[in-house]
């Protein structure tokens, strides 16, 4: 079997891993997870409150990931707001998986992204808005401001959660990795592998980190820290991950 008795460690937040899971358990590895980011509901400010308050005066609202739905319904519920406002209102989406997430909650997307990025994202909705669209981009603080600078007075952002260290940290994988017992890192986002590196505080070589990670905005993280990713994935979820590691594993092979 291809991953044969190699072990990798996931860094992403809590949640369903079972496809990663599967297809790595299917090939003989096995899968460790070590949580390197901790999503948490934020308290908006006044403004955003006053944004959130106005959401029935938006066209579109534009979804990057499922926490942003997740943690927007949320806001809705805490601030007593009805979702049935959203009605009339457009979404557009990031991926299959966002868009599943968001139909879980009773509502379909109008539009999803044809890239992989959401740089591309961004130059996808600035065709598609005329300039008398109004979009609100529910997100995250540490969410890059791809969005606004594109679209400009188009958009206004709430961040509806944090990206935050978590709490707790199952010491004995990161022990692991100090010493060097694993095959493969998995890094989704830049916060996780920033997290972990702090964690390490020199611990370990970050020339001699072996990794696979999604999308250019991760990758250039990682590169500016010292870090090549053995692969990256070329779709930005759990089964491009897995074939990514399942192509560089075939590769070495040959």
């Amino acid at each position: 079997m291809l991953l044969k008795d190699r072990y990798f460690i996931y860094t992403k937040s809590e949640g369903d891993s079972s496809v990663l899971n599967n297809i790595i358990s299917e090939n003989g590895g096995l899968l460790a997870h070590l949580p390197m980011i901790e999503i948490k509901f934020r308290q908006i400010d006044e403004e955003e409150q006053r944004l959130l308050h106005s959401i029935y005066q938006y066209n579109w609202i534009i979804l990057t990931s499922s926490n942003a739905i997740k943690y927007l319904f949320q806001q809705l519920d805490y601030y007593g707001i009805d979702k049935s406002v959203l009605d009339n209102t457009k979404f557009a989406v990031v991926g299959q998986q966002t868009g599943k997430t968001l139909a879980s909650y009773g509502y379909n997307y109008s539009y999803i992204n044809s890239g992989q990025t959401g740089e591309q994202f961004a130059k996808e909705l600035d065709q598609l808005f005329d300039d008398n669209i109004k979009a609100l981009y529910p997100t995250g603080n540490l969410t890059r401001y791809n969005m606004e600078k594109v679209l400009g007075d188009r958009v206004k952002r709430i961040n509806v959660y944090n990206t935050l260290m978590p709490d707790i940290i199952d010491n004995d994988i990161l022990t692991n990795i100090r010493s060097n017992k694993y095959d493969m890192l998995i890094f989704t986002s830049p916060s996780g592998f920033n997290n972990l590196i702090t964690l390490l505080n020199g611990s370990t070589s970050l020339s001699d980190i072996r990794s696979v990670c999604i999308g250019t905005t991760t990758q250039q993280a990682m590169q500016k820290q010292g870090v090549e990713p053995l692969a990256v994935a070329k779709t930005a979820n759990a089964k491009g991950i897995g074939q990514a590691i399942l192509n560089y594993y075939e590769s070495i092979k040959k």
